[in-house]
């Protein structure tokens, strides 16, 4: 009688055991899946950022002209990331779990620094300011530290965690932009 119920209590703990384990490696892949999938979603609006800042800068940005419509932009809210984060230190390995934050941070610059240049375009078109050559420069060096958020950010197809930039040194520091007076 001790032995079956040995044997049921040790067959009971293997089945949860393996439950648990299986549970596990479900809950990573999927996991990890739906973080490709924000990660090139992210990646996709990061393209199109580019696009539209390069057309706000070259075509609409003239010296001594006015801006002719109002500019806003808002930094993203991040809510798959910020749903799963937590998660994240038990499913990912510490490099996987490092080129993760390290991209997120990366785009969340990304979006602090087109806001920047909006809210600054959007000042100079609410003052009808005429630009000179000097803003027009000032512009043109938050495009260039745009541009190397997302050279890094879209320099190649990301199928899995580990194919997420390591290198981020090619991003132009915000003293680029800063000009003496």
């Amino acid at each position: 009688m001790i032995e079956k119920l040995l044997l049921t209590i040790i067959g009971a703990i293997l089945i949860w055991f393996v439950k648990e384990i299986s549970n596990h490696f479900i809950r990573r892949y999927r996991l990890k899946a739906g973080l490709i999938s924000d990660i090139n979603l992210h990646i996709a609006g990061a393209k199109e950022q580019k696009g539209a800042v390069k057309i706000l800068v070259e075509e609409t940005a003239k010296v001594g002209q006015k801006l002719p419509f109002p500019i806003s932009y808002n930094v993203g809210q991040y809510s798959f990331y910020n749903s799963i984060q937590k998660d994240l230190p038990t499913y990912l390995s510490k490099s996987e779990l490092v080129k993760v934050i390290k991209f997120h941070q990366s785009i969340w610059e990304l979006d602090v620094s087109i806001n920047g240049l909006a809210t600054t375009l959007g000042l100079w078109e609410r003052d009808n300011r005429e630009l000179t050559d000097r803003d027009i420069r000032h512009i043109k060096k938050r495009k260039a530290r745009i541009d190397s958020f997302c050279e890094v950010l879209t320099s190649k197809e990301i199928g899995n965690i580990n194919d997420l930039p390591d290198d981020y040194r090619q991003v132009k520091g915000v003293e680029t932009v800063i000009e003496e007076i």
